[in-house]
């Protein structure tokens, strides 16, 4: 207890707006880590060893800003800048797929978070060149930082409860006769799907990941999104013979890539 005591007097003992960038920088990299250890154990191999390795370094640099401050606090500053920088082309797909929940999620806290952490370093260096170190926040950054937990904790909730009466099932009847297509591993199963010119031809297209897909193949108009643990039942009628690509355009996910295969109808 008196070791919990002597972390918490000194946590208190910093100037707020280094709290407040070391607090942002720690929320990054415990959210780092979750993700890499779900989507490692939801069967994405790999995935957690770059998650640790932003991880690890971040809360290296934190923890430097917090105990030195002076040049640990300016690189601690540069390093959410940079963060938020290169985490800046995977942030549209999460927020623009509310009803998703870890896509969302992870791009909410990781901006919020890697936000906060950003401000929270450039002001502190601010206030430490000029003088102005504040041990305490004022009550206008106390009602904010409430405000944007709260509104963090909402959004949260509300993907989830999208998400749950977003998901789509195909039912038994219709997937009788359909060509099943897996979701999994940041890949198609099958990767190669072949059906007859001029004559109908239905998919069940079933998203077995954590995060959201989708499934496009431009040349027949087909573009579908796919959320995790839904499935879609897809129709194609290609009238003449040929092979078209069936790829999931998602940031990151450029390895997902299939053919459909188009045979010439039987004489």
């Amino acid at each position: 207890m008196a070791q919990d005591d002597s972390s918490l007097r000194f946590w208190r003992s910093r100037p707020f707006y280094v709290r407040l960038n070391a607090g942002g920088l720690l929320v990054f990299a415990l959210a780092a880590l979750v993700t890499g250890v779900i989507l490692e154990l939801g069967g994405q191999p790999g995935t957690i060893v770059p998650s640790a390795g932003i991880a690890v370094p971040t809360v290296v640099i934190a923890l430097l800003a917090l105990r030195i401050g002076g040049w640990a606090l300016t690189l601690a500053a540069v390093w959410a800048v940079l963060i938020l920088l290169a985490t800046l082309l995977s942030l549209p797909t999460g927020f623009s797929h509310i009803n998703s929940f870890w896509d969302f999620a992870a791009a909410l806290t990781t901006t919020v978070a890697v936000v906060a952490a950003s401000i929270g370093g450039v002001v502190a260096f601010l206030q430490r060149r000029r003088g102005t170190v504040r041990q305490t926040a004022t009550t206008a950054e106390g009602r904010s930082l409430v405000g944007a937990t709260a509104v963090v904790v909402v959004l949260l909730l509300l993907s989830g409860v999208l998400h749950i009466v977003s998901l789509e099932t195909v039912g038994a009847q219709e997937k009788a006769g359909a060509i099943a297509v897996g979701m999994k591993d940041t890949q198609f199963h099958p990767t190669e799907v072949a059906v007859q010119a001029g004559q109908p031809a239905t998919l069940v297209v079933k998203n077995d990941d954590l995060v959201v897909h989708t499934f496009i193949v431009e040349e027949l108009g087909i573009n579908e999104v796919i959320i995790a643990g839904s499935e879609k039942l897809i129709a194609i009628t290609a009238t003449s013979p040929g092979s078209f690509a069936y790829v999931c355009e998602i940031f990151g996910h450029e390895a997902m890539k299939g053919t459909l295969v188009v045979q010439a109808a039987a004489q």
